[in-house]
């Protein structure tokens, strides 16, 4: 199935929470987002079940709580160059997830952003990252390699619990 692009009327510079775009969806498969976009809101592609593929634009700045919360079906996520913040829960249950690449001006990762992403393996956290929240990779049974940056990070409590890694510093 080809890409799905967002219609004209729903290209803004955000999408989700009052005009959440396919929370829910059961057909949607692949997704193309708009250039222009710099923020997915809450909840906006929450439990599209069968979501395997979305392509972010490089503009993203943010993206929001439970955004793609339980896509079970997403298993590669690139995650764009101008991303700061990942919202509280944005890919949790995504349990076909096992490869995200994260930007090295990531600053925030949200409590339970990756929770019980089970299929998970390795995490490097950017450099520019200051806060981690509460149980952000909780419940990643496959995650075995956990690298984070050398600067000064806020860990929340249980953030790696239940991962069989164990966090280490690139000079390690």
């Amino acid at each position: 199935m080809a890409a799905r692009p967002v219609p004209r009327a729903r290209q803004r510079r955000r999408v989700g929470r009052r005009g959440r775009v396919s929370s829910q969806c059961t057909s949607l498969i692949k997704i193309t987002l708009p250039p222009n976009l710099t923020e997915i809101g809450a909840s906006a592609f929450s439990a599209c079940a069968f979501l395997r593929e979305i392509m972010l634009p490089p503009d993203l700045t943010e993206i929001g709580n439970s955004a793609f919360h339980w896509c079970t079906s997403l298993v590669d996520v690139a995650l764009p160059p101008n991303l700061t913040e990942i919202g509280y829960a944005t890919f949790y249950g995504c349990t076909s997830l096992s490869k995200v690449t994260l930007p090295p001006n990531l600053t925030e990762i949200g409590a339970r952003a990756f929770c019980k992403c089970t299929s998970l393996r390795e995490i490097v956290l950017p450099p520019h990252l200051t806060e981690l929240g509460e149980a952000a990779f909780q419940q990643c049974t496959s995650l075995g390699v956990i690298v984070l940056p050398d600067g000064p990070v806020d860990v929340g409590a249980y953030a790696f619990y239940s991962c069989p890694g164990t966090p280490r510093r690139p000079s390690e």
